[in-house]
């Protein structure tokens, strides 16, 4: 076989040889499964053991793929990424992947690699459209992934989800292209259930409901169109809302955050050129799934938003890294997660140590914050183990009220980059 086809780190196929032969070796097996394969955590092998070790792992990986699926296609995509056409079942296929758990630990066994490692795969029937099917096949092995599956065969269900999730994203383009958002606001409440001066601000989309509700977030997460989320909703409000009576909060993600660099510099400029009172603006920070890659970065952006007199508020807390960065900054507010708190109410541990760090939080003059309260003993349950100062929301209290956004002229938005 010409070396243009073979992969020069593993010597198995390559992607070029799965394009040239995919609809052959179709019109051979038409009823073939087409699997999506990648390690999980490949980066963490890399970092503690080397990117040499690191290639010994894909190239050991690689031979018992090949070794395992014969008259296959085995294909090594890229990075830790490999590819399967093959005329075998999904029952068999299972049944291959556990003789390949096997050949992985007998591989630790023989030094060949330091330690065992774990791998998530996917498949759908393959399609005529290989484009198409490699699609679909990614999205099963993302979804194998999400759950910590080593195999998902192909469901309709979990394609369904694909297709609402492509759905959810041309919503969000429309919206941003035709600046189609509205916004809603929800006043926080003190123990005694008496409004506080301050609004949490939600995003609603076209159908008026809001954009994360039944797990919007978890689909834009970690996608570019986050960012673009996050910098159309910052612009919108900054330059278009009154704060001069109230305190409002505006939620950004952390990657979205440290994604724009500069973001102090269009907030010193706005403060400047609009008279903006920035003292009134709470910036909530949502580090779901930060992790100590980041958090520095993290903390840097916040002490540069409390120089300009912006108030931070860490959102859904619940983390160590979260401790990194209060410790590390002055941050105002810290609202606890939300399945954290109420599994709390049935844990006494986690009680204990819940009500042991707002004690901490307390002293270091830091305000507790908690949504979603839906219920009477819910309320209670939180009075027990917060202080007077602790800021409650949820439909216990009130319903939401429409943001109405004024045109403003201001012209700094150049210097967010979009």
């Amino acid at each position: 076989m010409e070396n243009k086809f073979r992969d020069s780190l593993t010597g198995i196929f390559n992607e070029d040889y799965l394009k040239k032969n995919y609809h052959s070796y179709l019109d051979k097996h038409p009823d073939s499964n087409f699997i999506m394969i990648d390690f999980e955590k490949f980066k963490s092998i890399n970092d503690t053991f080397g990117h040499n070790v690191g290639d010994d792992y894909l190239r050991t990986f690689a031979k018992i793929l090949e070794s395992n699926f014969k008259d296959s296609l085995v294909v090594r995509l890229h990075g830790d990424e490999f590819v399967i056409l093959t005329k075998y079942s999904e029952d068999y296929i299972d049944e291959i992947f556990g003789l390949c758990d096997q050949k992985i630990s007998l591989a630790v066994l023989e030094g060949k690699i330091p330690r065992v490692f774990g791998y998530n795969a996917g498949s759908v029937k393959a399609e005529h459209s290989i484009n198409g099917t490699k699609e679909k096949a990614d999205f099963m092995m993302y979804h194998a992934k999400k759950n910590h599956l080593r195999y998902q065969r192909f469901l309709p269900s979990i394609l369904q989800e694909k297709e609402r999730q492509d759905g959810f994203f041309a919503e969000i383009d429309f919206a941003l292209k035709d600046d189609a958002f509205s916004y809603t606001t929800r006043q926080l409440f003190c123990r005694d259930s008496v409004g506080q001066n301050i609004f949490q601000i939600y995003t609603k989309g076209k159908n008026g409901n809001s954009i994360f509700d039944n797990g919007g977030f978890d689909i834009l997460k970690n996608t570019s169109k986050l960012l673009q989320f996050d910098i159309h909703n910052i612009q919108q409000l900054l330059e278009r809302s009154d704060f001069s009576s109230h305190k409002i909060i505006i939620t950004i993600d952390y990657k979205s955050l440290i994604s724009m660099p500069d973001f102090i510099i269009y907030l010193s400029v706005l403060k400047k050129v609009s008279n903006l009172d920035l003292d009134n603006i709470i910036l909530s920070i949502d580090i779901n799934g930060l992790d100590f890659v980041n958090y520095k970065k993290v903390i840097e952006s916040i002490i540069n938003l409390k120089g300009l007199g912006i108030a931070v508020r860490l959102d859904k807390f619940d983390s160590t890294i979260g401790d990194e960065i209060w410790e590390e900054t002055d941050v105002n507010y810290i609202k606890i997660a939300n399945n954290y708190w109420k599994k709390s109410m049935n844990n006494p541990k986690i009680a204990s140590s819940l009500k042991s760090k707002i004690e901490v939080f307390d002293s270091c003059r830091i305000t507790p914050v908690f949504e979603f309260i839906e219920q009477d003993k819910e309320l209670e349950f939180l009075k027990k183990i917060t202080p007077d100062d602790t800021l409650f929301s949820g439909n216990y209290f009130s319903n939401e009220k429409r943001l109405v956004l004024k045109k403003r002229l201001i012209f700094c938005k150049s210097l967010l980059f979009l």
